[in-house]
């Protein structure tokens, strides 16, 4: 070993054992959070979405792909393989990815009138800052138990490790595979999985649960101006046809929580009350069932992927979790994006220092 592998080596250390213990400090905080308080993220009130449990077809979709994708990937992964041949590969399903985010958000916004808090974007630089910062702390929070489990799954369980994008660069460790590693798995993965599974997936089936247990503390979405439009007329026949002096006190119109239909609402001026009580799937409470159904499929999309659904679906709780705190879409990408770039720049190091 020369001195400038020496050098590589004892940098990478040092930056090793500061995400080690950054992640520690940031999984201690988050336990800290949830025994003290019962919670870890304040919920934040949201419309309802409009699109409905319809888009889980699309994540059903992606996950057999993606289950196809890995078997496919893995079958022809072998030492001979060219990292050219493989890398066109991988730049073509990446390229594909970015294709299918573009035209999911053009559905949501151009055919269904989604709005920016809809897609759970931020509307401000404070509201980005704020995303951002979660996002980091969440994804070296998740550090801990998704790298614990990681461990367990190899030398407890005794499945072996492999992932064909990993596999590959181990064989043919050069620039090409490792540029592809950057692009695919850090940057557009985590874009289009969370896009996918959190904000269509997991928000279509909240819409729906919301619906089944007839939940009244989210707004509609514009395809219910229409009924918003009808009460408004009917309470105003009402107040027409009732000559009352304003010192006197009048019987509501509307049901208790009618008022939220007013689109004219903000997110932020309703009752921050958070989901309770029994939700549509028996024994949970409401809000957890579509956490659980969108973390195992996003876990079952990486089926061929060695150990990887085990830890990949405590990640998906976790960022389903926030998603269904905050219905901010910005923290779960950014947070899969710090997990999947310590793990590629890990193996970067750890063959560039062996050659």
């Amino acid at each position: 070993m020369n001195e400038g592998d020496v050098e590589l080596s004892t940098i990478a250390g040092t930056l090793f054992l500061f995400v080690l213990l950054s992640s520690c400090l940031a999984f201690a905080g988050w336990i800290r959070r949830w025994l003290r308080y019962g919670f870890v993220l304040a919920y934040q009130p949201r419309r309802r979405l409009p699109w409905g449990p319809i888009a889980g077809v699309l994540a059903l979709l992606m996950t057999a792909m993606g289950i196809g994708n890995a078997m496919m990937m893995r079958g022809n992964e072998t030492p001979e393989v060219a990292s050219r041949d493989f890398a066109s590969a991988y730049w073509t399903m990446t390229l594909m990815q970015v294709g299918f985010t573009a035209a999911i958000v053009a559905v949501l916004v151009l055919l269904l009138g989604a709005s920016r808090r809809d897609l759970g974007l931020p509307t401000s630089l404070a509201e980005l800052g704020a995303d951002l910062s979660l996002g980091l702390w969440m994804g070296l929070a998740l550090m801990v138990p998704v790298f614990a489990l990681q461990m367990v799954s190899i030398f407890v369980l005794g499945i072996p490790p492999g992932h064909p994008l990993l596999d590959q660069m181990s064989a043919t460790p050069d620039l090409t595979v490792f540029a592809v590693a950057m692009a695919a798995a850090v940057i557009v993965a985590p874009v289009f999985e969370e896009i996918v599974y959190r904000l269509l997936l997991q928000g279509g089936l909240e819409r729906l649960e919301d619906e089944f247990v007839s939940w009244p503390f989210s707004r509609p979405t514009r395809a219910s101006e229409r009924l918003v439009e009808e009460v408004a007329e009917e309470n105003n026949a009402l107040a027409d046809q009732q000559e009352v002096s304003e010192s006197v006190t009048t019987t509501p119109t509307h049901a208790a929580g009618e008022e939220l239909f007013d689109t004219t609402i903000e997110p932020e001026e309703l009752p921050p009350m958070a989901p309770g009580g029994p939700g549509m799937w028996p024994g949970l409470n409401h809000g957890w069932a579509p956490i659980l159904i969108s973390s195992f499929l996003f876990a079952l999309a990486h089926l061929g992927n060695g150990p990887s659904p085990i830890p990949l679906f405590a990640m998906a709780m976790f960022l389903g979790y926030a998603y269904q705190r905050t219905h901010r879409i910005l923290p779960s990408i950014i947070a899969h994006v710090v997990l999947n770039l310590t793990s590629v720049t890990v193996l970067i190091v750890q063959l560039m220092s062996a050659r």
